[in-house]
């Protein structure tokens, strides 16, 4: 099950960055009111039906390995929990305890 989570969250992340072209384009032809008015209805309808889940906004840090969306650090993107197995195994050579 968390395979298919996984799989799930790096396509919606995928797909956000993928469309987010066409989104900006779209915004930049609706403020641009010399088109002709069809086309600006077309554009308007376009952006306007977009699925709300590729915003890039929309999408929330989770953890890669267990899923999780609490306590996420942004630059490993690995829950809390993960990273301090991965210290205590030794994966993580660099990253020192510093409250000693």
């Amino acid at each position: 099950m968390k395979k298919y989570l996984i799989f799930k969250e790096k396509s919606r992340r995928f797909n956000s960055i993928k469309l987010e072209k066409k989104k900006f384009l779209l915004k930049i032809f609706i403020k641009n009111f010399k088109l002709n008015k069809n086309l600006l209805k077309y554009c308007f309808l376009k952006l306007f039906f977009f699925k709300k889940n590729t915003y890039f906004s929309k999408l929330c840090n989770s953890c890669l390995y267990t899923t999780n969306s609490h306590f996420v650090l942004r630059t490993f993107k690995m829950s809390r929990m993960i990273f301090k197995e991965y210290i205590r195994k030794g994966f993580l050579n660099w990253i020192k305890k510093s409250s000693w």
